[in-house]
């Protein structure tokens, strides 16, 4: 079984010389998403790939018709989150949702259109992963808007865990939890793509377990790099995005394996409903050691499961009398502040790499300039940045528009924004809104999130 792990591209054989914008939207993955991916009936093929790496992809898993109406199901979810959150606080980062735990079920089992998520052919891969002992844990997933302009820092959904030294490693209170062995997953999480993904719309980031093995050497209970430490240590793995995607695929997780979110600055919303299934073992422990979970599938519902399907889910159906019961298919059933603060910083630390005079990113930084007039960098530069790259610049005319001037202040930031914008309409609105956080000067990008 071949290992897939992240290699720099051709174009850019060092972190020295990796540029910026590639960083943000590389041309190309540094998984070899090809080779991680085989078609959805394929669950030999599919277990063994995932054994080997923590994850999968398969194709064509969920087809055009459910495709279409989870698509729109995400999309009224949405459109609700805005009347409550306008400012796109989020609640996994600025801009940033889990879909699971926006409602008061904590899932969306309660809307019938992410019942096209438990699909034969990703159930049939479940029963392999899992040799048979599973359940349905729920329906959720997440998703950006199209104004998201910084990545997810690499994190593991079940902390606790220590899978690469093995079980009854961990000191928290999971200690006896059936979570740390490598090779029996406690939850599996199947990320769907519901729209084509692309490098610039969001997709997530992946980290194989061979690559984690590796970061971690002797030391298997370290947690994932922080943005800064991946940028310097191992800068390949901002561009390890699970992409091209086409809508119907599926990205199957161990949820354990690193992963984070990417800048989507498409200025459409990116979903990745998702289906988690969880094993026996884990789900016993969890009723044993923590409150019983509630029902979060409607009866109504339920009722129109294939019986091999239903059985998966009779843990979470419900009474018939229940909460979810008066909300199927109610995309106003929200939490009333669902909004969260950051767990973690956001913001690639460019600004303290230039107090260091880390000439190489500087040089980065110039030598993609001529490319954001395609496409805008992620990152919101501290205008002193901005200043020196174009000083470094020294009336170069890769920008024939940009005037001499640009490099005074605030101001000149905006007008280098307003410069690109008019290279290609289609960034104009983006970029007007990603001006926004601009309007007051900075020097160290500060969290502006407030309750």
């Amino acid at each position: 079984m071949m290992t897939v792990t992240c290699t720099p591209s051709a174009a850019a054989s060092t972190e020295d010389e990796l540029g910026m914008l590639d960083v943000c939207f590389p041309s190309r993955s540094s998984l070899d998403v090809e080779a991680l991916a085989v078609d959805a009936g394929s669950v030999s093929e599919a277990a063994g790939i995932f054994r080997e790496n923590g994850f999968v992809i398969l194709r064509g898993a969920l087809c055009e018709h459910d495709v279409k109406e989870v698509y729109e199901a995400c999309t009224r979810l949405h459109e609700n989150v805005r009347r409550i959150d306008p400012e796109g606080l989020g609640n996994r980062n600025p801009q940033r949702y889990s879909m699971g735990s926006l409602t008061p079920s904590r899932s969306c089992m309660h809307l019938s259109s992410f019942l096209h998520l438990l699909t034969p052919s990703v159930l049939a891969l479940m029963d392999r992963i899992f040799n048979g002992c599973f359940l349905v844990s729920g329906l959720g997933g997440d998703y950006c808007t199209g104004l998201t302009w910084e990545f997810q820092k690499l994190h593991s959904d079940m902390r606790p865990a220590r899978p690469l030294k093995g079980k009854g490693s961990s000191k928290s209170k999971m200690k006896n939890a059936p979570v740390h062995c490598k090779d029996f997953p406690p939850l599996v999480c199947v990320n769907y793509a519901v729209q084509d993904l692309t490098a610039y719309n969001g997709p997530m980031r992946i980290v194989s377990w061979t690559e984690m093995a590796a970061y971690c050497q002797d030391k298997p209970w370290l947690d994932a790099p922080s943005l800064g430490d991946e940028l310097e240590k191992r800068s390949d793995w901002l561009r390890s995005k699970v992409f091209p995607l086409q809508a119907g695929d599926c990205l199957v997780r161990d949820v354990r394996v690193w992963h984070g979110g990417c800048p989507n600055l498409s200025g459409e919303a990116r979903y990745l409903p998702a289906l988690e299934a969880i094993s026996h073992e884990y789900f016993t422990f969890l009723q044993t050691t923590g409150p019983k979970q509630e029902p979060a599938l409607p009866l109504k519902l339920y009722k129109t499961l294939p019986e091999a399907i239903a059985v998966l889910c009779n843990h979470a159906v419900s009474s018939g009398s229940s909460q979810v019961d008066a909300h199927v298919d109610d995309y106003q059933w929200l939490k009333a502040d669902l909004r969260k603060p950051p767990r973690d910083d956001y913001y690639l630390p460019l600004y303290e790499l230039m107090r260091e005079d880390h000439q190489p990113i500087i040089a980065s930084l110039a030598g993609c300039l001529p490319g954001l007039a395609l496409w805008p960098c992620c990152f919101l530069l501290p205008i002193e940045l901005v200043q020196e790259v174009l000083q470094k610049l020294n009336g170069q005319r890769c920008l024939e528009s940009v005037p001499s001037l640009v490099a005074q202040m605030h101001g000149g930031a905006r007008d280098l924004l307003h410069t690109l914008a008019a290279r290609d309409a289609r960034l104009h609105e983006t970029l007007l809104e990603l001006m926004k956080p601009m309007e007051q000067p900075r020097g160290q990008p500060k969290r502006r999130w407030q309750k």
